[in-house]
């Protein structure tokens, strides 16, 4: 009726008109007129209805002041992080992807001296004497392979008080716009290392598969060249991706928004196999089946299943909530 709807618009009035505002209004004047509507059916007048109806309920402004703090109870808080602490947060993720991408690049080169070594013809490695050329290949690997560890520990470390804020936190108030110019303008940069990176590592199989044309096993030059190539893309994908997940990062935007954080929380341990997985498949398809050419479809299915996974448990997420 229009009484209610007048008496519960003038107490509502001095608060914000926010979504909640309105929400809490319209369930409000619900419950309302269905109990005017009650009180009518049992014989009481309109005004004497009205009257109980708005007895019944009381201040509604208090109750609307104890679900709007409930809520904010319910809400964590969020922390500002200021310009200068996220200016070193970027320094510090550059840094770590010099660290991290450096420490791929190692293991990558540790395993093509081992390799390139083990292929190489004996005759081309006299000079080694008695020396053998597989122990020398596993003491590189493992020395490059250590350094890569180091690395990683370290650039860790640097990184681990940016890690236990977990995306809560907004950024001071401007300087979200300034970071989402930065992000934009190294967009740019970022697909074309990303459409090189990935034409490299498809083009490299092209070192092995063109002597196996003409009945040759390649040899350690060729698997050396192979390494590099390989070592170059990901270098470039390692790198210029970790500096562009920062700028996310700080956006809270694609991989780092809420729902997808909780989306790769629920789905690691299962992207932690499958990749390692995929890469071990691609290798051993190579090295002892010679499928260099057919291999590298392993990754697109990786890819295929992460994304099915991630799917299917972001579908349950939502269902749940809407449950």
């Amino acid at each position: 009726m229009d009484i209610i709807r007048k008496y519960v618009e003038a107490l509502l009035a001095e608060f914000p008109q926010t979504d909640s505002l309105l929400v809490y209004k319209d369930n409000l004047l619900l419950e309302m007129n269905m109990k005017l509507k009650k009180f009518l059916e049992q014989g009481k007048t309109e005004k004497e209805a009205v009257g109980f109806v708005i007895a019944e309920y009381g201040d509604i402004t208090e109750r609307y002041k104890l679900i709007q703090h409930e809520a904010v109870e319910r809400t964590p808080a969020l922390r500002t992080m200021y310009k200068q602490e996220a200016e070193e947060y970027l320094l510090t993720k550059k840094n770590a992807a010099w660290m991290i991408s450096i420490g791929v690049v190692l293991c990558i080169l540790g395993v093509a001296a081992l390799v390139s070594l083990n292929m190489t013809p004996a005759d081309a490695l006299r000079f080694l004497g008695a020396i053998d050329r597989g122990v020398i290949g596993l003491v590189l690997l493992l020395t490059f392979i250590a350094f890569a560890v180091g690395l990683f520990i370290y650039s860790g470390v640097r990184m681990e008080k940016y890690e236990i804020l977990e995306g809560k936190f907004i950024l001071e108030n401007g300087y979200e716009t300034e970071i989402k110019e930065q992000s934009d303008r190294y967009e740019k940069t970022y697909i074309i290392t990303l459409i090189t990176g990935v034409v490299l590592c498809i083009l490299s199989p092209l070192i092995l598969i063109i002597p196996n044309s003409i009945e040759e096993t390649p040899n350690g030059a060729e698997l050396l060249v192979f390494f590099i190539i390989i070592a170059i893309a990901v270098f470039l994908l390692s790198f210029f991706g970790i500096i562009r997940d920062g700028y996310r990062y700080l956006l809270r935007i694609g991989e780092y928004s809420e729902e997808l954080q909780q989306v790769k929380r629920g789905t690691g341990v299962f992207v932690a196999i499958i990749w390692p997985l995929a890469a071990i498949i691609f290798l051993l398809a190579g090295f002892l089946w010679q499928k260099w050419n057919i291999a590298w479809i392993v990754f697109v299915i990786a890819g295929i299943l992460n994304g099915m996974i991630k799917s299917v448990y972001s579908n349950m997420k939502g269902g749940n909530k809407d449950a």
